[in-house]
């Protein structure tokens, strides 16, 4: 049976993340905030091919810090008793969540509310950024694609991953997802500064990998 890496080395509460001189952006977001806290979910929990995957991201993050956006821990343990983030089960992993808030939640040392169009985190800040059942799900249902995909680039360190796990939301269907976060992307690498991090982008079976150059 697959098991998630574990980490020795002691890792701050998400608060010592956060840039003091950040400035929110509600302008990029509001006409989202409605449908983002009704889809927002626990997820499903974590399955061998999940967990499988964190395995391969995790050691692809060489111990850095990792960041799921949208993580979905608001609603606590689904009835498996898993988590549906590597949140609470890797210590080098923190959370971002617009449903986010302390009622049944254990976790808010390593997660905060918050929006993936607005991430008050420092740029380069984390090994590996993913979003599961979020982003890759509602792109301009629930997400500002554009400014998710910015921020998300952002806070990657350079020599990092992203990973956005693509599915069919509730009014969407996969290969537009898929058409609308690769359009987006392109638009970015093309025209944006932090677009020039980017390495390559490729997609496995459901998942976009994003590798950012080293620095």
């Amino acid at each position: 049976m697959s098991r998630l890496p574990k980490t020795t080395e002691i890792y701050p509460n998400v608060d010592k993340l956060l840039d003091s001189t950040w400035v929110s952006h509600p302008e990029r977001y509001t006409r989202f905030t409605e449908a983002s806290i009704k889809i927002a979910g626990g997820g499903d929990p974590f399955h061998g091919s999940d967990i499988d995957f964190i395995n391969f991201l995790s050691r692809a993050a060489k111990g850095g810090k990792i960041l799921d956006v949208g993580c979905n821990i608001f609603f606590g343990l689904n009835p498996s008793g898993k988590y549906s983030t590597p949140v609470g089960t890797l210590s080098n992993a923190y959370g971002i969540d617009p449903a986010l808030t302390d009622l049944n939640n254990k976790l808010l040392e390593k997660a905060i509310a918050g929006r993936a169009e607005d991430l008050p985190f420092l740029s380069n800040s984390f090994s590996l950024v993913l979003s599961k059942q979020a982003l890759g799900f509602y792109p301009e249902i629930a997400f500002d694609t554009y400014w998710s995909l910015m921020e998300m680039l952002r806070v990657t360190d350079y020599g990092g991953i992203i990973s956005i796990q693509i599915g069919e939301g509730a009014e969407s269907k996969f290969q537009k997802n898929v058409d609308i976060i690769l359009d987006t992307l392109e638009r970015i690498r093309n025209q944006e500064e932090v677009g020039k991090k980017i390495l390559t982008s490729n997609l496995y079976d459901n998942n976009l990998i994003i590798e950012i150059i080293k620095e």
